[in-house]
């Protein structure tokens, strides 16, 4: 899968977009039919679902292959990097790409919690305390 930044731009998709996104990285291809299942009622019709499949074929984030008169769809961009692109874009365009800041906003905010960061550093130290050895003393003979 190629990495949805272009020339150190982000592919930016609609929210309906997305939707279809999440649904092709779930099922890993896909017909439309196979896609609507996804959207809660009401459901949008085949031919909105067709439409917006074919935008994201123009903007070459999915592609097709044809077993008989259907289209099987699969994503061309791979769903962490669409992820991470997005929270950079955030990072760059709202915190002056400060990682530092915007982690402080997620805390001030409550959307991370000091109990979360805790057990990140937890997991993640790169330090963590051995067990000391206890030295055996040699007995004189």
């Amino acid at each position: 899968m190629e990495n949805i930044l272009k020339n150190d731009k982000v592919t930016y998709l609609t929210p309906a977009e997305e939707k279809i996104m999440f649904a092709l990285w779930n099922l890993k291809n896909a017909a439309v039919n196979d896609i609507l299942p996804f959207y809660s009622e009401p459901k949008p019709a085949y031919t909105t679902v067709s439409t917006l499949i074919r935008i994201l074929e123009k903007k070459k984030i999915v592609s097709h292959q044809k077993e008989g008169k259907t289209h099987i769809y699969f994503p061309l961009i791979d769903k962490n990097d669409y992820i991470i692109s997005k929270i950079n874009h955030i990072i760059n365009n709202n915190f002056d790409e400060s990682v530092d800041d915007f982690l402080n906003f997620l805390m001030k905010s409550g959307i991370l919690p000091q109990k979360a960061i805790d057990n990140l550093c937890e997991e993640y130290s790169t330090e963590k305390p051995k067990p000391k050895k206890k030295k055996k003393k040699k007995k004189k003979k």
